[in-house]
């Protein structure tokens, strides 16, 4: 924009930043759109109780929370490999997410099959455990929390006790 004296510059990694032209830094705390980059967005959940906020997982390793009225991620986590699907626990406080997939160059990941839990606050990683070898396609606690059912790509349900996430964190 030569008569605002900025530019739009957008990144790899999908984030677009605008720039002051005259001296060159960026004119806002943070990109002004962010996006999952790498291939695919696979996954979606809503969060319970709270319509402002959504997560969305992909190719990309990233975990975006997303602030409705702000159309951007309030935070986000890169993880080690590829998410699958995602899902929020009955009372907003936890995160599941389903790992693996196919890279670009057709190789699977070495953690197919391996799930995360993550506070949805901090996005810190709670619990993580893996039954399957096979990417997971989808996953859901039950209507009482007790339970986080996921679905694999070997035709399989793994289920799991949720308080058995409390027992591994530290």
């Amino acid at each position: 924009d030569p008569l605002r004296k900025k530019i739009a510059v957008a990144t790899d990694s999908a984030q677009v930043y605008e720039i002051s032209a005259r001296e060159g830094h960026n004119l806002h705390d943070a990109p002004v759109l962010v996006g999952h980059s790498e291939r695919r967005l696979s996954g979606l959940a809503a969060h319970p109780t709270c319509s402002s906020e959504f997560c969305t997982v992909g190719d990309d390793r990233r975990v975006h929370i997303w602030d409705v009225e702000g159309r951007r991620p309030a935070r986000s986590v890169s993880l080690d490999t590829m998410a699958r699907c995602c899902a929020y626990s009955q009372d907003g406080k936890m995160i599941a997410v389903g790992l693996g997939g196919v890279d670009a160059s057709g190789k699977r990941k070495r953690k197919d099959g391996a799930y995360v839990v993550l506070d949805a606050a901090s996005l810190t990683i709670l619990h993580e455990a893996r039954d399957s070898k096979h990417p997971l396609n989808a996953m859901s606690f039950s209507p009482d929390g007790l339970l986080l059912v996921v679905a694999s790509e070997d035709r399989c349900l793994y289920l799991y006790n949720v308080s058995d996430f409390a027992s591994t964190t530290k």
